[in-house]
């Protein structure tokens, strides 16, 4: 029996008590199954957006986005691997906010259109990144995309980061994570 195509049965993001203990799973995974709210889970998405796992540098992983963009822009094979990676990508966050509306979290907003915007606004702080633009670093567009996502869709953002971890305010992880001198996740995971 093959696994349920995404495209028509959608994506939605799974619990701690469903993941497969003989399945691999990224650390993203882990920590996305283990969070109770939407707003969390989706604070844990643009975490691991935008700042790196403790072993990588945060532009390192943006590097392979940039090829990939470039090379979809000439080979129509790679154009249809990128759009692939990008409507997986967006109907990740159209779920979260379903999720997060039907549970009173979130207000009224249009899930794709959100998404898109979301990603949008993701990928240009890619560039920036991978770029090693000095005025976006990596906790600076966490914490933008963060400000941006609570004020579109309507909830008080109490980050779960730290300022004092990778420099900027609401950049770095807190509790266990931070005990351990990780970050949260790249865009490879992506």
């Amino acid at each position: 029996m093959s696994a349920p195509d995404w495209r028509s049965h959608g994506v939605r993001v799974v619990r701690a008590g469903e993941l497969d203990p003989n399945t691999p799973q990224t650390p993203g995974m882990t920590r996305m199954a283990a969070i109770d709210t939407a707003a969390g889970r989706l604070e844990e998405l643009v975490a691991m957006t935008c700042l790196p796992e403790a072993d990588t540098e945060p532009n390192e992983s943006w590097r392979v986005w940039l090829d990939l963009w470039a090379q979809a822009g000439r080979h129509p094979e790679v154009a249809s691997v990128r759009l692939k990676f990008d409507e997986r990508w967006r109907e990740t966050i159209s779920s979260l906010v379903v999720e997060g509306q039907e549970a009173g979290e979130f207000g009224p907003v249009h899930p794709a259109d959100f998404a898109v915007t979301m990603s949008a606004l993701l990928d240009g702080f890619a560039i920036q990144i991978a770029l090693a633009d000095p005025s976006v670093d990596a906790g600076r567009a966490f914490e933008l995309t963060m400000r941006f996502v609570a004020r579109e869709l309507g909830f008080t953002w109490v980050p779960r980061y730290r300022a004092d971890v990778l420099g900027r305010a609401g950049s770095g992880p807190v509790g266990e994570r931070a005990a351990r001198g990780q970050g949260n996740g790249s865009s490879a995971e992506r």
